[in-house]
């Protein structure tokens, strides 16, 4: 992966949100206000 691209699981929350790890924002240098392109694949969960 290039350092514009970077794998992580974030929880959807009950009113459609998000919340990129801080780690990924970091590493991407994401700022506020910034767009951001998602390409969406359900995870599947192991319990």
């Amino acid at each position: 992966m290039s350092m514009n691209q970077i794998e992580c699981y974030p929880t959807l929350r009950e009113r459609g949100q998000i919340t990129i790890p801080e780690e990924t924002r970091e590493l991407l240098g994401l700022q506020p206000g910034d767009r951001l392109k998602l390409t969406v694949e359900k995870a599947t969960t192991e319990n």
